[in-house]
């Protein structure tokens, strides 16, 4: 049951990643503002859940890294950078 909730977190992840490069690729639309308080809508222990999630898999080298984009009310609540672009270079 872990693994395939991992599995359906990556999927959405890698979801939202596609997304988000063809939303940035259409220069007609304006990207969304940063809220005024980063995480709003999380706990501050699933916060820190998502970052162990994150550095797990980069450490255990299932992923190079990743982008976090959340938003709420049409505002970027998490943006957030994880490990490599590309491992290849770096590691």
């Amino acid at each position: 049951m872990k693994k395939l909730k991992t599995a359906g977190l990556l999927a959405g992840l890698m979801s939202l990643l596609f997304s988000s490069a063809l939303f940035a690729a259409d220069t007609s639309k304006v990207p969304l503002p940063l809220s005024a308080t980063p995480g709003q809508g999380f706990t501050k222990e699933g916060l820190q859940r998502i970052d162990a999630f994150f550095a797990n898999e980069i450490a255990n080298n299932r992923m190079p890294g990743a982008v976090l984009a959340a938003a709420k009310n049409g505002k970027l609540s998490i943006y957030k950078p994880y490990g490599y672009m590309d491992i290849w270079i770096y590691g």
